[in-house]
């Protein structure tokens, strides 16, 4: 009875000795899936940070661009005769972002404004066109159509 029950003993420890590294096989994959999902997440989450800074970015130059048309528009309903344009105009000041406006007003009444909203990295331009009417600043300024260019 006692080699008996040695080697029901023995095949009894072999067992479990098994059965432990079985289990740590297991549990060393189960870690791997669960690195390489970790790794997958933070990689998605890096990719969607970037994605969120650029469409933030372009928002701000597609603003700033159209404060570049309300600018002109504003100085053609002054002076429907200006068409000077304006050049790398900080908004807001102190920022570093920039509006470039042109006009072309040789079709008068009918005025195109077109705008540039630079912030860094991203531009937007706008195509407005305006008709100027009234005898006397302020005129009054109709838009024709806005355009993202």
């Amino acid at each position: 009875m006692t080699f008996y029950h040695h080697s029901f003993c023995h095949s009894l420890c072999q067992a479990t000795k098994a059965q432990r590294g079985a289990a740590l096989v297991v549990a060393l994959i189960v870690m791997a899936v669960l690195a390489l999902l970790t790794m997958s997440s933070l990689d998605m989450l890096t990719v969607n940070v970037q994605i969120s800074g650029n469409h933030e970015r372009e928002l701000k130059a597609s603003y700033i661009a159209d404060a570049g048309i309300e600018d002109a528009i504003d100085r053609l309903r002054d002076d429907p005769n200006w068409n000077a344009g304006l050049t790398n105009v900080e908004f807001p000041t102190g920022s570093g972002n920039t509006y470039t406006v042109t006009i072309d007003n040789s079709g008068y009444p009918l005025i195109v404004i077109t705008s540039t909203g630079t912030v860094p990295n991203f531009q937007r331009s706008l195509e407005v066109q305006v008709k100027i009417t009234g005898s006397s600043s302020p005129y009054k300024a109709t838009t024709i159509y806005w355009k993202e260019i």
